[in-house]
């Protein structure tokens, strides 16, 4: 099993977790890494269509992390807890993500139910 160490570990790649990202390496020193599930980042609201992101909030959000200063970690279905690290499983098997600080920024999604009257 593969494990790194982050002091910031944001869960979620969507407009809520890019942002708390951007901010956490904006005014900290701290290590920032971000997990996501999807293979783009952008969540439900900013998915990217082929790289191309529309929003200019997105891309200001994207150019920081393009920075270097955040990892970031797609694919990756966090599954386990132990307090102080997650479990995922990737693509290349399972990590160990240790982290000092987490952000939970997994989103919502709306789901219409249509029924009669």
């Amino acid at each position: 099993m593969d494990r790194f160490a982050t002091d910031v570990l944001v869960v979620g790649g969507g407009p809520a977790g890019l942002a708390a990202a951007a901010s956490a390496s904006a005014s900290t020193s701290a290590n920032v890494t971000v997990v996501d599930d999807n293979p783009r980042l952008g969540g439900q609201i900013w998915r990217a269509e082929l790289g191309n992101i529309k929003s200019a909030d997105a891309r200001e959000i994207i150019r920081a992390l393009d920075q270097g200063k955040i990892k970031i970690v797609n694919d990756a279905a966090v599954f386990a807890s132990d307090g102080s690290s997650l479990l995922a499983e990737t693509a290349s098997g399972k990590v160990r993500m240790e982290y000092r600080k987490l952000i939970l920024a997994t989103g919502a999604r709306e789901r219409f139910l249509p029924f009669p009257g």
